[in-house]
């Protein structure tokens, strides 16, 4: 069930219990260490986004330790959405790099 989950992903952008899915393998098989330079590496790589979407998920979407590695690596590379303001449990990013995040662990992530 779960590699289903996972290959369903691939065909285009995944619903946000996917997502949760995929952020916990990650953290389970890369730990937080790991986890926290691969986002940063993959992340760097992020080209500015063509359109402007910008959304913003919780902790329930992303769990505690997932949400603090995406926000300090969105502060080290000085990465800002303007004009909006999250709250300390929420990161509010652009589509794209959530997009490109997603393709960068599911490419990363032994099947």
């Amino acid at each position: 069930m779960l590699h289903h989950d996972l290959s369903a992903m691939t065909c285009g952008r995944p619903n946000l219990s996917q997502e949760k899915v995929l952020w916990d393998i990650a953290l389970s098989h890369f730990g937080p260490e790991a986890l926290h330079q691969l986002v940063r590496d993959i992340w760097c790589e992020a080209k500015p986004p063509a359109r402007i979407l910008v959304e913003t998920l919780d902790i329930s979407n992303l769990g505690r330790v997932v949400l603090d590695i995406l926000l300090i690596v969105k502060i080290e590379l000085e990465i800002a959405v303007p004009y909006r303001a999250a709250r300390p449990d929420q990161i509010t990013w652009y589509s794209h790099h959530v997009q490109h995040l997603i393709n960068g662990l599911l490419d990363k992530i032994p099947a």
